[in-house]
């Protein structure tokens, strides 16, 4: 029995060494109070309502830099490898329709970033961030008719000519939005094809600031005419030519066209949209422009032919709605020396 006793007052002695040791572990650990700096990190807003627009002055991101984290010793060891580990997310998503119930009142980012889910239960207390506070901006939208309008993947205008019924829809806007603003339907290459046999439906939508979209309530229908409703063929358009020399042969020499009267200045054949036709028959420019070159100077005065470029205007090109319909005009010319006064 007594040597029962003895080993309890052993045990008894052995654990309270060991729950002393833990203890002063524990304390010293808590003593020992360390700072981390974190840089990098970013405030991302969650998707709120379509009624309303949050932003950060137009963008859906905020950076956050110079977090300063304070904890014990083992804890900041463990958030800096998990920084370091790319395991600790530097995104903190913010709720705003929870989190600002005042528009007018900004946020207060250290306690915000004290409850969010990476740091509310890892022992370490924001100190402080850069900045302290964010002002969020938080705007109701309303429905306002736009008109709609289509578009090739690359956000320019859609490049051949389509109908859209209805040509209005209800979208979304903030009250500043801009009065000739359209919303846009934007069409895939294959979609593109499809719209010239068939009509596809879409949903129109607006783009907010900060990269944000709102769409219509309502789909669109819309058909692209096939080529050949598209474009006529005009045979019955005169030929006007410029020529364009280079500034080193301006003055020294004279251009004579020797097939003026022989193919050069006949009809021009083009398949074009009743306004692309119009628009280059009204332009400035002559309709062909024959370019003359410094190399062209070494042939003397012999005959040299060059095929002449059309001034079809560029964004009715681009938007396929005028090409030639011929095989082009080559003038052939040559260059007549002009009499200089020292020697004529």
């Amino acid at each position: 029995m007594r040597s029962t006793m003895l080993r309890n007052i052993k045990f008894r002695k052995v654990a309270v060494v060991v729950f002393l040791t833990v203890l002063i572990w524990v304390w010293t650990d808590l003593a020992l109070n360390e700072t981390y700096s974190v840089s990098g990190a970013k405030i991302v807003l969650m998707e709120s309502s379509p009624e309303i627009w949050i932003s950060f002055d137009g963008e859906r991101f905020t950076d956050i830099n110079n977090i300063e984290l304070q904890g014990p010793a083992s804890k900041i060891t463990n958030i800096k490898r998990k920084v370091e580990n790319h395991s600790f997310s530097l995104l903190f998503p913010l709720d705003a329709e929870v989190e600002i119930a005042d528009a007018n009142r900004p946020l207060n980012v250290q306690d915000f970033l004290q409850k969010s889910a990476q740091l509310q239960d890892s022992g370490l207390v924001v100190e402080t961030c850069l900045p302290s506070q964010i002002r969020v901006s938080v705007a109701r939208l309303t429905e306002r008719p736009l008109a709609v309008e289509c578009h090739e993947e690359s956000g320019a205008p859609l490049s051949v000519g389509s109908t859209v019924e209805p040509a209005t829809v209800n979208v979304l806007v903030p009250d500043n939005w801009p009065p000739g603003d359209k919303a846009r339907v934007v069409l895939t290459p294959s979609e593109i094809d499809q719209a010239k046999k068939i009509p596809i439906r879409k949903k129109a939508y607006i783009l907010l600031a900060d990269g944000q979209t709102r769409e219509s309530s309502t789909a669109v229908q819309i058909r692209i005419p096939p080529e050949e409703e598209r474009l006529k063929r005009f045979t019955d358009i005169t030929a006007t030519i410029g020529i364009c020399l280079s500034e080193n042969l301006v003055g020294r020499y004279d251009v004579e066209l020797v097939n003026r009267t022989s193919g050069l200045m006949d009809l021009i054949a083009i398949r074009a949209t009743n306004e692309a036709r119009a628009k280059y028959e009204g332009q400035d420019k002559p309709r062909m422009t024959l370019y003359i070159y410094d190399r062209d100077e070494a042939y003397g005065q012999d005959v040299q032919g060059r095929e002449v470029q059309y001034n079809f205007p560029e964004d009715l090109v681009r938007k396929g709605e005028i090409f030639l319909d011929q095989t082009p005009a080559t003038a052939r010319f040559r260059l007549i020396p002009i009499p200089s006064a020292e020697n004529p």
